[in-house]
């Protein structure tokens, strides 16, 4: 009887071995689809060479993604953060990535603000959630800008995300509107909200999903990073190049978290004009 329970428990963690190996090797394929999509900081620096991208999923597929689109006018760049992490929010991100890239190809004039609108449009109508029995009310967080070097003017559009805004030494907070895009369950939204501002010489912004700030750690590992602790950060260290920035946000994050574990996928982008 022994022999026989060790023969058939070595034959379920072979079982178990087999499809942990089969779900694994899925989601690196996974993992490939989506990098093969999305920017990386080497792509971001030669379309805006003072810049940097710090991400870092939390599993191997993210939730998160950035985006960014050039073309003779303007640069579109964004932190997209989508409901969930891992497979589901890769699959909401591949969902997202394509939509926004139909809606700035219909209309390369768009600003920040009408992008998100479309988005929000494009992702309620794809997703059904508007329909009686609707199961999805997935959506996305967003910090997104439309930039035109000629005209030095950027326009950022929020959905839940801030713009932090350094200029002459002095940091300045744009907040994001208190919705998302998707979802159905916001009745009283109205169209984002599009702030432009002028940017000048030695200007940098900062925008970021939530993974950052909302990270435990710290003394005793059970306290969030937060976003006053973030803008303290940028606040405190407008003298540093940009580059500069990127590692100490890269630093930061990491002996703040120590051995914590990761909450949530990061993603954070410094741009300096």
């Amino acid at each position: 009887f022994v022999c026989h329970d060790i023969t058939e428990a070595k034959a379920r963690e072979e079982i178990i071995r087999k499809k942990n190996k089969s779900i694994s090797d899925s989601i690196n394929y996974a993992f490939n689809i989506q990098s093969a999509l999305m920017p990386t900081e080497e792509n971001l620096r030669k379309v805006l060479p003072n810049s940097f991208m710090f991400y870092k999923p939390k599993d191997i597929v993210s939730g998160d993604y950035p985006w960014l689109y050039k073309n003779d006018k303007f640069i579109y760049i964004g932190a997209m953060d989508c409901t969930g992490h891992g497979v589901p929010g890769a699959m909401m991100s591949i969902i997202g990535y394509f939509l926004q890239d139909g809606i700035i190809n219909r209309d390369a004039d768009f600003n920040a603000g009408d992008v998100l609108n479309r988005l929000h449009v494009s992702v309620v109508e794809k997703l059904k959630q508007a329909e009686p029995g609707s199961k999805i009310n997935d959506g996305m967080d967003a910090a997104f800008c439309r930039i035109n070097l000629k005209k030095r003017e950027l326009d950022f559009a929020g959905a839940h995300r801030p713009l932090y805004h350094v200029s002459n030494g002095l940091m300045t907070e744009i907040k994001g509107d208190k919705y998302p895009v998707g979802s159905t369950q916001y009745r009283n939204r109205k169209d984002f909200t599009n702030t432009t501002i002028k940017i000048k010489q030695g200007d940098a912004v900062y925008f970021m999903t939530d993974g950052f700030h909302d990270q435990f750690g710290g003394p005793t590992g059970k306290q969030r990073f937060t976003s006053d602790r973030v803008a303290k950060l940028i606040a405190e260290n407008t003298n540093i190049s940009i580059f500069q920035m990127g590692n100490l946000f890269r630093s930061t994050y990491d002996e703040w978290k120590g051995t914590n574990e990761q909450i949530d996928d990061v993603l954070v982008i410094g741009l300096k004009f």
